[in-house]
């Protein structure tokens, strides 16, 4: 089964391969291979000191298919590797790799890297989607899923350190903002809002189901009262929410009425999406889902402006007065938060997270840390058994 998986892999990468490798060599002058899962290279030619790693190359392929990006993996030899998996349907069943040596990223030992390693697993990803070698819908769907826990284990922190305690003021306190990113057609930041007032009502509410189940229906009623007045179709989504309402009912299981209530969402911002174009609201909104999605990389004020065809001095004043910070430490405050969950989720290096976290030195990324955390990167991962 081995042999017969392995000739069907090379036979899918063969054609490609030429073109793959030749681009990916020419703008990173890196070796790079394709290898089956059992270890075997189907194309390329991998360094000696790969054959060192391979149970880290299988856990590559597989974090790589898990987040939808690749995720750089340490090797105790002094190499680091990445890899985006090669698909058949959903399975891997193999992966295309790159490395590079800790040498060379980082010459003089520490300090600002030498390399863009974000750029290049992000560009080897790109090159096997483009060649028809990997499942790019599936690789989006999880970086989708991704993201959307990471906003709910922020909410999770947010909570824990102590920000309300009575269910209705939960409610009260973060529907404003969901409806704002309903308003403005904005999907992501309307999932983030939902994700938060989730867990907090899931905290606060308790056992006392019909009193979530009860605010549950008041938020799809504004939701979709915020919708149609935003250009949905009113016809569209008082036809199924109707439906669903009646659904909700039978409903006793919170994971159960969480699923209905993100089903509920995502018709709202279906019709959202079929409304009439009609003038965007909720400048910060969007601005914020930009630096989400950028916050890692280079990316300035003016960058985000651009996008969102404002003026600087305009988005640094809508900025300021609805959150109260400078554009510089919200991208800092978001970076934080990046490095803050893989120091307690994965066990890479400290200063291969402040890189990819966004921070070009890792003595100025441990000086932010501490002062936004109250402990050192290194205090912070050993604090949650890492």
């Amino acid at each position: 089964m081995k042999e017969l998986q392995r000739e069907l892999l090379g036979r899918m990468v063969e054609a490609a391969w030429p073109a793959l490798a030749a681009a990916y060599r020419k703008r990173w002058r890196l070796a790079v291979w394709a290898m089956a899962a059992d270890g075997a290279v189907v194309a390329g030619e991998a360094p000696a000191v790969a054959g060192e790693a391979h149970d880290l190359l299988q856990v590559a392929m597989q974090e790589a298919l898990r987040w939808g990006e690749p995720v750089i993996e340490a090797a105790a030899h002094g190499q680091f590797y990445w890899a985006v998996p090669l698909t058949i349907n959903e399975a891997v069943v193999g992966g295309v790799i790159s490395t590079i040596s800790e040498q060379k990223l980082f010459p003089r030992g520490e300090g600002a890297p030498a390399f863009d390693v974000r750029g290049a697993m992000t560009h080897l990803r790109e090159l096997a989607e483009q060649h028809g070698l990997t499942n790019a819908a599936l690789l989006a769907r999880n970086r989708e899923t991704a993201a959307s826990e990471r906003q709910r284990a922020e909410a999770i922190h947010a909570f824990k350190r102590g920000r309300g305690s009575d269910a209705r003021a939960a409610y009260l306190l973060e529907e404003p903002a969901l409806l704002a990113a309903i308003r403005a057609g904005d999907r992501n930041a309307a999932r983030a809002g939902l994700n938060r007032l989730l867990v907090r009502l899931v905290h606060t509410a308790g056992p006392r189901v019909e009193l979530a189940k009860s605010l549950y229906l008041e938020l799809v009623v504004s939701l979709t009262r915020a919708a149609v007045e935003a250009g949905a179709s009113a016809e569209e989504l008082l036809g199924t929410n109707y439906s669903m309402m009646t659904g909700l009912a039978a409903l006793s299981d919170d994971e159960d009425i969480a699923a209905w209530l993100r089903e509920a969402l995502d018709r709202v911002l279906d019709a959202m999406a079929r409304r009439p174009a009609v003038a965007q609201d909720a400048l910060e909104l969007r601005a914020l889902a930009i630096i989400d999605e950028h916050c890692t990389e280079e990316i300035s004020r003016r960058d985000v402006a651009t996008a969102l065809h404002v003026s600087e001095s305009h988005l640094a004043r809508v900025l300021s007065k609805r959150l109260g910070q400078t554009f510089p430490e919200i991208i800092t405050q978001r970076r934080v938060a990046r490095a803050a969950e893989w120091l307690a989720r994965t066990d890479r290096p400290i200063k291969l997270i402040a890189l990819q976290a966004g921070f070009k030195d890792q003595s100025y990324f441990t000086k932010v840390f501490k002062k936004r955390t109250g402990q050192t990167p290194a205090e912070y991962r050993a604090a949650r058994g890492k």
